[in-house]
C-alpha cells in the first residue's frame, strides 16, 4: 500500500503519522499468505507420515512396496495383483496390518471371499435328528377324520347335485374360454326373445341352441323386481302407512296367494320366502312340493326361528311342526343344558312343516301375519320361483367375464365367470352348470358363497326315525319339539301327494311344474349322498364326473 505524505505542522503531528506508515508497512502481502498456508499444510502432511510409520512398526514391520501397477486400456486388472492358490493367502498373509486404512491398499490388500464350508468345522455341525415317534392307530385315524371334516367331499357322479341353499357369488373357472358367454351378448333380438318365451313356457328348451339355452338357464320370476333396501320413507312414523305402501303389500299378498296356489295344483314345484332387508329377525321359508328334496310329502321349511316365534305357531297358531336339529327337552334336561347354552336361533333351529294342513297354517301366517313380525318400516319378502305366478318380473342374472387368472406355469391359467346377487337360486346354477358341461368340454368348477339364512334347507328325513317308524309318519303324527297334538292329515283332496312322490313324472308333467325335462324333475326329487344339512362350497367336472366338496358350515344336530 503505497503512503501519502502531506506537510507536517508541529512534531507531534509528525510523530503520529510516522507510527501509521509504519504499521502499513509492515503488513503482510497476499503472497508471503499464500506462501505461509502451504508450509503449513507441508509440515502438517509430514507429521501424518510419522504417525503412520510409526503406527506400522508398532504392528508388524516395515510395509512393503507395492507390486508395479499393470493396468489395461478399458480393465481394472492392474488393481488386484493375481496370485496363484496357496501364494495369493501366503502373501495375504504377510502383508502387516495398519490401523489407518488409505487408498494405496486397494493395489496391495485384495478382498477375501470365505464360503460357507470354510467357516463351518469338518464334524456335523447339525444337531441330532429328533427321534421318530411311533404313533399308533388311533391318532392316524383322529388325523384321517380331522382331514376328511375340514374338507368332506360328495361321491362322484355323473349329474350335478342340487343344492337347494341359496348363493350369493358365484365363480366358474375353466382352461377354456367361456365363449358361449361373449357369442350369448351378441344374440340378435329375436333369438333373445325366443330365449326368454321357451323359459317363461318351458316348450321347445330342447331346440334352443346353447347360445339360447344359456341366456334362459340365467332367467327366473320374482317378486318383487326392486327390493327396497332399507327402510320405507316415512312408514314407520304415520299412523297408517302411504298409499304407495299398502298398494305394494296388496299386490305381495296376491302374489304370494298365487305361487302358493301353483305349488297346491302341482304347477310349480319350489319356491322361496326371503324376509326384507331391514329386518331384526330375518328368516326364510322354503315350500316345496311332494317328492322334492326327497320328502316324500308337500312340506315347508322355516329357518332361523325364534323361541317367541316357535311359542307363537306351536301354542297360540296351534300348528304342528319339527325340529330336528335341536336337542329335545329330554336330552336337555339330561345333559343339564340351560336355554341359553345352546344356539336357539341359529341355523339348528329349522323347523319343518310336512302335511297340507301344517303347510297351508304356516302360509296363512306369512300371508297376514308377515308385515307385524317383520316390522312395518320393512319392504315386502321376497318370492322366488321358477314357474309364473301373479304380479311376478322375469329376472335375470347377469354373469361377468373376469379375465384370465395369473399362472406362473405354462398350461396353468384359467378363465374366470362370475355371478352375484342378494340371492341366486338352485335352478338357475344347475342349469348354468349343465350348459357349461357341454361348451367347456366337462372341464370346469364352481365355488360359491351360500346366503346365511338358507344354510339348513338341505335338511332330508331319514328312512326311519329313532323309534322305527318312517321319517315321513314321524313328522306328520308330532310336532317335534313344540308340535300341536291334532292327527295327521292328508287334507285338501288328496293334495298333500304322498302317494305321488315316488313315481317318475312324464316331459309334459315335468314342464308343467317348471322344469326343463324329466330329467331335471328326477335330479329335483333325488337327495345326493352326504349333503344333507351341508351346503356346497365347490364344484368340481373333470371328464364330465362331478365331484362336491362340503363347506364347513354345517346345520348339523347339536351333540349334548
Amino acid at each position: 500500500m503505497k503512503a501519502t505524505y502531506a506537510t507536517v505542522k508541529s512534531d507531534a503531528e509528525y510523530q503520529k503519522r510516522k507510527t501509521v506508515d509504519s504499521h502499513l508497512a509492515k503488513q503482510p502481502p497476499a503472497a508471503k499468505r499464500a506462501r505461509a498456508d502451504e508450509n503449513a499444510r507441508e509440515r502438517t502432511s509430514a507429521l501424518i507420515e510419522e504417525l503412520l510409520e510409526r503406527e506400522t512398526r508398532q504392528l508388524g514391520g516395515n510395509q512393503q512396496p507395492p507390486p508395479p501397477q499393470q493396468a489395461g486400456p478399458t480393465d481394472f486388472s492392474g488393481l488386484f495383483p493375481k496370485l496363484a492358490g496357496g501364494a495369493a493367502q501366503a502373501g495375504l498373509a504377510l502383508q502387516p496390518q495398519r490401523a489407518a486404512r488409505t487408498f494405496e491398499d486397494l493395489a496391495s490388500q485384495r478382498p477375501t471371499r470365505q464360503v460357507l464350508g470354510s467357516l463351518l468345522p469338518e464334524s456335523d455341525y447339525l444337531p441330532a435328528p429328533l427321534p421318530v415317534l411311533h404313533s399308533d392307530a388311533t391318532s392316524h385315524a383322529g388325523a384321517a377324520a380331522a382331514v376328511g371334516s375340514r374338507d368332506r367331499q360328495l361321491a362322484p357322479s355323473e349329474a350335478a347335485p342340487l343344492d337347494w341353499s341359496l348363493k350369493t357369488t358365484v365363480r366358474f373357472t375353466s382352461p377354456l374360454p367361456f365363449t358361449i358367454a361373449e357369442e350369448a351378448a351378441f344374440l340378435s333380438s329375436s333369438d333373445s326373445v325366443q330365449a326368454q318365451r321357451a323359459f317363461s313356457s318351458s316348450e321347445g328348451v330342447p331346440s334352443l341352441s346353447m347360445q339360447q339355452r344359456y341366456l334362459a338357464a340365467l332367467h327366473s320370476w320374482q317378486f318383487p323386481a326392486n327390493p327396497w333396501h332399507g327402510p320405507t320413507t316415512g312408514a314407520a312414523k304415520l299412523r297408517a302407512p302411504p298409499p304407495e305402501v299398502l298398494q305394494r303389500r296388496l299386490d305381495w299378498q296376491t302374489a304370494f296367494a298365487s305361487l302358493y296356489d301353483t305349488l297346491r295344483c302341482g304347477a310349480c314345484d319350489a319356491f322361496y320366502y326371503i324376509s326384507p332387508e331391514g329386518t331384526k329377525k330375518p328368516f326364510a321359508a322354503f315350500f316345496g312340493a311332494a317328492g322334492v328334496g326327497g320328502r316324500p310329502r308337500i312340506h315347508a321349511l322355516l329357518t332361523r326361528s325364534t323361541s317367541g316365534l316357535r311359542a307363537l305357531l306351536g301354542g297360540g297358531m296351534a300348528l304342528g311342526f319339527a325340529a330336528p336339529l335341536l336337542p329335545s327337552e329330554a336330552d336337555r334336561r339330561a345333559a343339564a343344558l340351560d336355554q341359553a347354552a345352546v344356539p336357539m336361533d341359529g341355523s339348528q333351529s329349522l323347523l319343518v312343516f310336512e302335511g297340507a294342513v301344517r303347510v297351508h297354517g304356516l302360509f296363512d301366517f306369512l300371508l297376514n301375519d308377515s308385515f307385524t313380525s317383520h316390522g312395518e318400516d320393512c319392504d315386502v319378502p321376497v318370492l322366488q320361483s321358477p314357474s309364473q305366478f301373479a304380479h311376478a318380473a322375469l329376472s335375470a342374472s347377469q354373469p361377468r367375464l373376469l379375465g384370465v387368472s395369473d399362472s406362473n406355469q405354462p398350461g396353468q391359467a384359467q378363465h374366470r365367470l362370475e355371478l352375484r346377487g342378494a340371492a341366486l337360486p338352485p335352478w338357475v346354477l344347475d342349469r348354468l352348470a349343465a350348459v357349461l358341461l357341454v361348451t367347456q368340454s366337462g372341464d370346469f368348477s364352481m365355488a360359491c358363497d351360500t346366503h346365511q339364512l338358507t344354510l339348513a334347507l338341505n335338511w332330508c328325513p331319514s328312512s326311519t326315525s329313532n323309534d322305527g317308524q318312517p321319517a315321513a309318519a314321524a313328522l306328520g303324527g308330532c310336532g317335534g319339539r313344540q308340535g300341536s297334538r291334532r292327527p295327521a292329515l292328508t287334507g285338501f283332496g288328496g293334495m298333500d301327494g304322498a302317494s305321488d312322490a315316488l313315481q317318475p313324472l312324464t316331459e309334459y308333467e315335468a314342464r308343467q311344474r317348471g322344469c326343463w325335462d324329466a330329467e331335471e324333475a328326477r335330479r329335483w326329487r333325488s337327495v345326493a349322498p352326504g349333503l344333507s344339512c351341508n351346503v356346497l362350497r365347490e364344484l368340481l367336472c373333470e371328464a364330465g364326473v362331478f365331484t362336491g366338496k362340503l363347506s364347513a358350515k354345517s346345520a348339523e344336530r347339536i351333540v349334548v
